[in-house]
């Protein structure tokens, strides 16, 4: 991202950070199915977002094993997520597009609000996303990171509640 953006000059506005996560979790059940609820599933997502704006403090050590306590750089910008979900039991996969604004610090956290679609589930749906690093190994290699995601529907559907708790290597 950022050495693209660089090289780009005036129009490195364009280029975006993105990520790719594919992951096999509980997924919510199509609301036209026999059975409501959620059922295991597999999920990929690919994720882009352009800091626009970006801000940093100098207060904190650099050597801290807590990311909050180290400097912090901060930015905003609109972000894009686009995949599917398939149900292990079921043959169709599910498009799902999701769009709205990102807030980011240090790269690595971010809370997020979108706006969008999964097939199956009933009409536009809003989203809170939620990423929170709390420990960082002294190399940078080892990440614990906590995770939540809000999922509502305008209908009288039950919302998606979804909390992980990863270690990135």
């Amino acid at each position: 991202g950022d050495g693209l953006r660089q090289s780009a000059g005036k129009n490195g506005w364009l280029i975006p950070d993105a990520d790719l996560d594919l992951s096999s979790q509980y997924l919510p059940k199509p609301d036209n199915s026999p059975n409501s609820g959620s059922g295991n599933g597999l999920r990929l997502r690919a994720d882009f977002m352009w800091p626009w704006l970006r801000w940093s403090t100098k207060a904190g050590r650099e050597d801290s094993l807590c990311p909050f306590a180290k400097p912090l750089t901060f930015s905003v910008g609109p972000t894009v997520n686009l995949g599917f979900d398939h149900l292990y039991n079921e043959d169709e996969f599910r498009f799902a597009n999701y769009a709205g604004v990102r807030f980011t610090f240090n790269r690595s956290g971010f809370i997020e609000y979108t706006v969008g679609r999964t097939e199956g589930l009933d009409s536009t749906r809003q989203q809170v996303v939620a990423e929170i690093p709390f420990y960082e190994s002294r190399d940078g290699e080892v990440h614990y990171t906590l995770r939540g995601l809000w999922n509502h529907g305008s209908s009288s559907k039950p919302d998606d509640f979804e909390v992980g708790f990863f270690l990135e290597m």
